[in-house]
C-alpha cells in the first residue's frame, strides 16, 4: 500500500478522535488522553500548526485516497538545531503488518538528517510493545537497553526500551 507523509490539516479531528478512541492506540502513547474528544483534536491541530517548524515535525499519514490513518513526529524538545530528536508514531490497526510504519520511520529521519542538524534520532517505546520494538528493528534502529520506569502516564510508571539510530553519511569514527 502507498502512503504519503503530509502536514497535519483542520479537517483531520475527527479523524485523531476516532483513532485516539482505539484503546489500542491510546495506551501505547504516552501524551494521548482517553477518552480523546472534539477538544483535545482542536487543541493538537492548532499547536501542530502553530509554527513552520512544528508543522515540519509532524507528520500524518495518509493512506492512498488521502485518509489520516496514522501519524509520526519529534515528540523532544526541539527547535532545529538540536543534533538528537526523539519520535513518536502510531498507525491505525487496520494498516498495521503492511510495512507502512517502517517506511513511514525511514522516511521520517531522512528528512530530520537531511534538513535539519540532526545525527541521532531515538524513540523510547513502551517495554510492553514489542511491535513497536520489531518495526524500529526493521526501520534500522538498534536496541540500546532498558529504562526502567521512564515514562508515567497517569498513575502507572512505564519501562520503556531505548532505541536510536544514526546519520551514517555523517559519523565521525
Amino acid at each position: 500500500m502507498k502512503y504519503t507523509l503530509t502536514e497535519v490539516r483542520p479537517g483531520d479531528a475527527d479523524a485523531y478522535v476516532r483513532h485516539f478512541n482505539d484503546k489500542s492506540i491510546s495506551d501505547s502513547l504516552l501524551r494521548v488522553p482517553y477518552p480523546y474528544t472534539q477538544a483535545h483534536a482542536a487543541w493538537w491541530v492548532k499547536y501542530a500548526n502553530e509554527t513552520p517548524l512544528r508543522t515540519k515535525t509532524n507528520k500524518v499519514i495518509r493512506g492512498d485516497s488521502g485518509e489520516l490513518i496514522g501519524a509520526i513526529g519529534v515528540v523532544s524538545a526541539f527547535d532545529g538545531t538540536e543534533h538528537k530528536a526523539e519520535i513518536g508514531y502510531w498507525l491505525s490497526s487496520q494498516y498495521r503488518g503492511k510495512g507502512i510504519m517502517g517506511h513511514a520511520i525511514d522516511d521520517f529521519c531522512y528528512m530530520l538528517f537531511t534538513e535539519f542538524s540532526v545525527f541521532r534520532v531515538y524513540a523510547t517505546p513502551f517495554l510492553r510493545n514489542s511491535a513497536s520494538h520489531r518495526i524500529l528493528e526493521k526501520a534500522g534502529f538498534s536496541k540500546e537497553g532498558v529504562a526502567r520506569c521512564y515514562h508515567k502516564k497517569a498513575d502507572e510508571y512505564i519501562d520503556a526500551v531505548i532505541y536510536s539510530k544514526s546519520n551514517s553519511r555523517n559519523r565521525n569514527e
